[in-house]
């Protein structure tokens, strides 16, 4: 039990001493407000493509049928 906690408690310290974030001179200002729906770099990407989606046929009872 004492070897669990003691593997577990290591993995959690590694996992939040390797998380980091990016550097603040890379990112640029994020719009509030109504520019946030407006002014989103998104937008500058183009208009999106329409597409349509069938769904696969699904036979009662059978479980492979629905999987993806």
């Amino acid at each position: 039990m004492r070897t669990l906690f003691v593997a577990l408690t290591a993995g959690a310290l590694a996992s939040t001493a390797l998380t980091g974030t990016a550097g603040a001179s890379s990112a640029k200002p994020v719009p509030t407000g109504s520019a946030a729906f407006t002014k989103n770099p998104i937008y500058k990407t183009g208009k999106f493509a329409s597409q349509t989606c069938e769904e696969p046929p699904i036979k009662g009872g059978d479980v492979d049928s629905v999987r993806i």
